[in-house]
């Protein structure tokens, strides 16, 4: 858009009494590596260096708009990749919270399950107990009950801390 502003204005400055006129080429012939449709020939030398100074400019912008296409390309790849990577790491946390949420679930239905076991056999031991005759064997009873659950409890807390 800037290149053909400038070619405009060149013309523009030629119409002062210069002789300028657009002559018709072949749409496939290269032009100093241009391809186009049309050649603007000017009489004089003046302004044919004009045209010659809009031309490098209309390559060097040609080339700016390249590298930028490249560089937009480059980036755009970039951060394709990136958001590739978050979308992986996202997965894995997703994962690994099902895993945690999972094995918290587990771990706290076998609390449970240990307990609803130890109140069963304590409701049998209370049954077996309640046949005794007197109260104060049953308290020496669930006191040697408890004594026992406490040691075995140590001796297990023991051997889990000795590797």
């Amino acid at each position: 858009m800037k290149v053909i502003k400038q070619l405009m204005k060149a013309i523009e400055l030629n119409k002062n009494g210069k002789e300028y006129r657009f002559t018709d080429i072949r749409r496939h012939e290269k032009w100093e590596g241009v391809a186009s449709p049309y050649r603007l020939t000017f009489a004089n030398q003046e302004a044919r260096e004009s045209v010659a100074t809009y031309e490098v400019c209309a390559n060097q912008l040609e080339e700016e708009i390249k590298e930028h296409k490249k560089k937009h390309r480059q980036e755009l790849m970039n951060l394709k990749s990136a958001k590739e990577l978050l979308q992986q790491e996202l997965k894995r946390d997703k994962t690994t919270i099902s895993d945690l949420e999972r094995k918290s679930r587990l771990q706290s239905s076998v609390p449970d399950q240990n307990i609803n076991a130890y109140l069963e056999n304590g409701g049998n031991f209370m049954r077996n107990l309640s046949s005794a005759g007197s109260l104060g064997s049953m308290e020496k009873s669930c006191f040697l009950q408890a004594s026992l659950d406490s040691s075995e409890n140590f001796s297990e807390k023991g051997l889990v801390r000795q590797p």
